[in-house]
């Protein structure tokens, strides 16, 4: 084999190799649910508290370690981090507003839940 051939069998090998590392990724971060318990709901107390709609994830429609797509921004690395997101947001609305919304929490709930109508 020249050294021609020896080398586009190298780049055709690498290719490969990394095709499949990559598909092997994708199944890990991308397809299957991940078993996450997130945190209960605080009790609700007449304070404005930001909620986060969960629903149901179409098949494929999971990211970063089969998280459901509902849960983007959620802050899972791989602990969850309770709504880091929502908290930012909550400071700034604090700050710019006078709502005096909750700061350290955040509910999550269903769209068919009762309990959507405390969240406005």
């Amino acid at each position: 084999m020249g050294p021609r051939r020896l080398q586009i069998a190298l780049v055709l090998a690498a290719i490969v190799a990394l095709s499949v590392a990559l598909s092997a990724q994708r199944r890990r971060f991308f397809d299957a649910p991940a078993a996450v318990a997130f945190p209960v709901n605080p009790a609700y107390d007449g304070r404005f508290t930001l909620a986060r709609l969960k629903y149901e994830s179409r098949p494929g429609g999971y990211y970063y370690y089969g998280l459901p797509a509902w849960a983007h921004g959620y802050g899972y690395d791989p602990v969850p981090d309770r709504g880091r997101s929502e908290r930012n947001l909550m400071k700034i609305l604090n700050e710019v507003s006078g709502l005096a919304p909750r700061i350290d929490d955040s509910v999550i709930v269903a769209l068919d839940d009762p309990e959507l109508c405390r969240y406005p």
